[in-house]
């Protein structure tokens, strides 16, 4: 009896713990709690319910080896540079939150379960999102009580004359990364169980996606479906491609036809998808300037190295939030939208060592990642969601959504250790509930 009770215990605590953790994804940080970012409070939350249950911190040698890849070479830049807060920030957020989730979670039907409650999560931003585009309003605006005048805010940003959704995460860019990275989970998903809900949730997320309005995280989500498509299922991909192609001269003629007050949203949805896929759009014309998106990344190229000045190895540090700026064409800048060049002038050649392996390294610590050809395996869809991610960065630094590639990470890791014990890898998704309703 009292076994049952222990295991029933422990069961509402993982139960609890994962919730967490999905809350921890989508917290906006202009969401402050006692005046701290509700995620870092979030996080203490999860390490102190963690500790008090008992928990102990393990994970594998490769775990290991991959934390010390990226961490260790961050520290040591935060050392340099006295940066002594986001040090604790860091080791939090990107070592024990890994540590906790990898002995967390014991078994396929758990990693599974995780997975599920994250797309939950994902479905909720999606119906933020449409409400957003719909009545210009976002709904985690409510929650804004930030005063520091850096964070990014629940403010509404337009392009082609449309709202662009940003969910909770500050930023249309951020907002559709998450997304990428939502859908190949539940692609992952599909693959397992074939139900009709991850369809839909799928169907949810890529409408959410489309209504950011941003260039490269959809041309680079598209891009990896038809490679995907074509490697699983040509037949398929052919059939798709049918189907759109014979459905726009169909859509075309009903914007002609239809009065424009019933047209109206399938008008806007029409001018979206033209104006975020035209040739202009698709050399990056920037809404700032005349200068392209596209030619302003590769002057940042040429301009940025020339401010690191004796800074190469730390980078410039603090200075970046204070007085630093740099001239393209004339024009003043402030931001660096490029995730490896952010770090290589603000923590030098140590930081630009830790943004790529954070992305690419837990490929280094398992040689199956590059063999794997089942689509059933995780590590099959963990690929297209490595290479899609590590392609946004190019076009911006990392922001929010950093939050769901901590949990993926993880999930990376937690995978290769159930690979490995043969006795788990065939167990059957049941979600972590009493009642199996």
């Amino acid at each position: 009896m009292e076994i049952r009770k222990i295991k029933k215990a422990s069961l509402q605590i993982k139960i609890i713990i994962f919730f967490l953790f999905a809350l921890y994804t989508i917290l906006p940080d202009y969401f402050r709690i006692f005046g701290v970012t509700s995620q870092v409070v979030v996080a203490f939350c999860i390490f102190f319910l963690y500790v008090i249950n008992g928990g102990n911190f393990r994970i594998s040698k490769r775990g290991t080896i991959y934390i010390l890849l990226y961490t260790v070479p961050m520290i040591i830049t935060y050392l340099y540079n006295g940066d002594f807060f986001y040090i604790i920030k860091f080791v939090l957020e990107r070592a024990f939150l890994i540590m906790i989730l990898y002995s967390t979670i014991k078994t396929r039907e758990e990693f599974n379960s995780l997975i599920d409650i994250l797309l939950k999560f994902a479905v909720l931003e999606s119906i933020s999102a449409y409400i957003h585009f719909v009545f210009n309003f976002n709904v985690f605006s409510i929650i804004s009580n930030a005063t520091d005048l850096s964070t990014l805010t629940a403010d509404t940003q337009y392009r082609l004359g449309m709202v662009r959704v940003e969910g909770s995460f500050g930023h249309p860019i951020t907002f559709a990364i998450y997304l990428s990275i939502c859908l190949w989970l539940c692609l992952y998903m599909y693959s397992q169980f074939s139900r009709v809900k991850y369809r839909i949730y799928y169907v949810m997320m890529c409408i959410a996606l489309l209504l950011t309005i941003e260039r490269l995280p959809l041309i680079i989500f598209i891009a990896s479906q038809i490679v995907y498509l074509l490697i699983q299922n040509p037949k398929k991909l052919r059939r798709i491609l049918t189907r759109v192609v014979v459905l726009i001269p169909i859509l075309l003629l009903l914007v002609f036809i239809l009065p424009d007050q019933v047209m109206e949203v399938p008008k806007n949805i029409l001018n979206m998808v033209t104006g975020v896929f035209s040739s202009e759009s698709l050399m990056g014309i920037s809404s700032y300037n005349d200068e392209s998106a596209f030619s302003y990344r590769s002057a940042m190229l040429k301009v940025l190295p020339t401010q690191m000045e004796n800074h190469w190895l730390f980078g410039i540090g603090s200075q970046y939030n204070t007085s630093f700026s740099f001239y393209i064409n004339n024009h003043v800048q402030h931001s660096i939208d490029n995730q490896y060049l952010y770090y290589f002038v603000v923590y030098g050649i140590f930081g630009l060592t830790e943004s790529i392996l954070w992305v690419i390294g837990i490929t280094l610590v398992s040689k199956r990642y590059f063999s794997v050809k089942s689509t059933k395996k995780f590590q099959y869809y963990s690929r297209f969601i490595i290479f899609v991610y590590a392609l946004n960065l190019f076009s911006v630094a990392e922001m929010y959504e950093y939050k769901i590639v901590i949990v993926f990470m993880s999930l990376c890791l937690i995978d290769i250790r159930l690979n490995n014990i043969s006795s788990q890898t065939a167990t059957n998704y049941k979600p972590l509930q009493e009642d199996q309703s």
